[in-house]
Order: structure tokens, then sequence, then C-alpha cells
């Protein structure tokens, strides 16, 4: 569990980085991270579940308009990824002080 913690705030991290790059491409290769099952999307799922379906909806919208949604709805996403990153930080601290 700790270490799907880690992982989903790293991608956290890259995703929010390419967000302020502006770079589409590599925001919406950031985004399938939290999508795809093989990767973090099933963790996602059990622990983020409106988080993950905003994901999706957001990985959709970019893909079909692109930068100007990208412009458009910035804020929205850096929100929704700080919102996930406090989250993981209280969970971890929780595991931490459990001795998970």
């Amino acid at each position: 569990m700790v270490q799907h913690l880690k992982e989903i705030s790293e991608a956290v991290e890259a995703t929010k980085t390419a967000i302020e790059k502006g770079d589409i491409k590599e925001v919406i290769s950031k985004l399938d991270v939290f999508i795809d099952p093989a990767r973090k999307g099933a963790q996602m799922i059990e622990l983020f579940f409106e988080e993950h379906r905003e994901i999706r909806l957001y990985k959709v919208r970019l893909s079909d308009r692109g930068f100007e949604y990208l412009q458009s709805n910035k804020q929205k996403m850096i929100e929704l990824l700080d919102h996930i990153e406090m989250t993981v930080t209280k969970k971890l601290r929780g595991a931490t002080a459990h001795g998970i």
C-alpha cells in the first residue's frame, strides 16, 4: 500500500510538471498512468474513484480539444492533482504512524 501511494505521488508531480509545460502529448501520457489498470488505474479506482473519473474525462477532452482545453482548465487540473497529493500524504502519514 505504501509503495502504491508513493508511486501515485510521483505520478502526480510528473503530471503537474507536464501541465505547467503545456505539452499536450506529455500531459495525456502522464494522465494515462492514473487510468491504465496495468499501471496505477486499479489503485486510483480503489482509493480515488471520483478523481479517477475526472482524470479520464480530462484525458478525453485534451485528446479532442488540445492546447485550448488545457489552457482553459489548467487550474482545475492542478487543483485535482493537489487534492490527490494531499490525500496521499495523509494516507502515508497514517500508514507510517501505524507501522504499515
